[in-house]
């Protein structure tokens, strides 16, 4: 007497006993079921792969990697070549990428002695800053971007200053401060600029032009010129 089943030897229920084939011959489904409809995948709700149609899970679970890439392995980071903080590791940037410019120090280069003159340089949030002087005196610190600085005697001075911006290699600036014996009268002797004053014997190489930011924003006007007289008494 002839055996139905499947005689297929390939399908998953494979009959070796049948004799005649009934059409029952199956496959395994992806879940490793005989004759299922079973879907691999991933059945992990909170994998950036999930797959909501899966009935087993199949270790293809992944998660976002820095850059928002799913099963990537990107890292933030900066990838600005000319900053401070580039990173070579860093596959997608994180804006955190930061510059250290080109520093010059303003103020007057030409002065009396005994004389306090204000010095300043670009203001960068969380650096660091250093100054140091010759032939005067720092008022107060000297880690700020705005020294006032008192001019000790004639002759040549001089004013420099170190900045630090997190990992960035330090920067420098000085100038030479030309330091006149007391009595002479410094400013701005060019008559066409905003801080003119006429009673100025020695240019102090301070002088702003009208339309500078300084301006009252008046083109018509001057700003109202601002002087030190020193007398020395020997």
């Amino acid at each position: 007497m002839g055996v139905a089943g499947c005689t297929v030897s390939f399908a998953c229920n494979f009959n070796p006993e049948a004799t005649c084939d009934d059409g029952s011959c199956a496959e395994f489904d992806e879940c490793g079921d005989c004759g299922g409809m079973g879907v691999a995948g991933c059945t992990v709700s909170f994998a950036c792969n999930f797959n909501p149609e899966a009935t087993c899970d199949d270790g293809t679970c992944l998660e976002f990697d820095e850059c928002g890439d799913c099963g990537g392995e990107g890292l933030l980071g900066c990838i600005d070549s000319e900053a401070c903080n580039y990173n070579t590791e860093a596959s997608c940037d994180d804006g955190s990428c930061y510059f250290l410019p080109e520093v010059s120090i303003s103020g007057a280069n030409i002065t009396t002695e005994f004389t306090s003159e204000i010095y300043e340089v670009i203001l960068i949030e969380d650096a660091v800053y250093n100054w140091n002087v010759s032939g005067g005196v720092i008022e107060g610190n000297n880690d700020n971007y705005q020294p006032s600085i008192i001019w000790d005697y004639e002759g040549i001075g001089e004013i420099c200053v170190s900045i630090i911006n997190g990992i960035c290699e330090s920067v420098e600036s000085c100038v030479n401060v030309v330091i006149f014996p007391g009595g002479n009268i410094t400013g701005c002797t060019d008559s066409e600029a905003c801080n003119y004053d006429p009673e100025a014997t020695t240019d102090n190489g301070n002088c702003i032009s009208i339309g500078d930011p300084c301006n009252d924003g008046n083109t018509e006007t001057i700003m109202t010129p601002f002087r030190i007289i020193v007398n020395v008494k020997g």
